[in-house]
């Protein structure tokens, strides 16, 4: 997948380089995946095919949501689960390194 955001990223320089290309991360998807790997691959995801914004999906807590905003180079936006409960407020949000979707 980094080879393909490369190519993307290679392409959107060349032809608009106000495009915006976003990475959206399903590993949290895969049964055994854990947040350390989610990380590493949003970590990659920044350093070697410098995409714009990361999105990582399948973060369980809201307390992993800020980890992962915290530790993946922004900009991060990542999907808020609609199980989660209590569902962060735009209040809590607005305190959070960064605006959750």
């Amino acid at each position: 997948m980094v080879g393909k955001l490369r190519a993307a990223m290679d392409a959107k320089q060349a032809l608009d380089p106000d495009f915006v290309i976003m990475a959206r991360c399903d590993l949290g998807g895969v049964p055994g995946a854990s947040f350390a790997d989610i990380i590493e691959r949003c970590q990659a995801y920044k350093a070697e095919a410098q995409v714009d914004v990361i999105c990582p999906n399948g973060l369980r807590t809201w307390e992993e949501i800020q980890e992962a905003i915290r530790l993946i180079p922004g900009p991060v936006v990542p999907l808020i689960p609609a199980h989660l409960s209590p569902y962060p407020s735009v209040w809590s949000s607005m305190w959070a390194p960064a605006m959750p979707a």
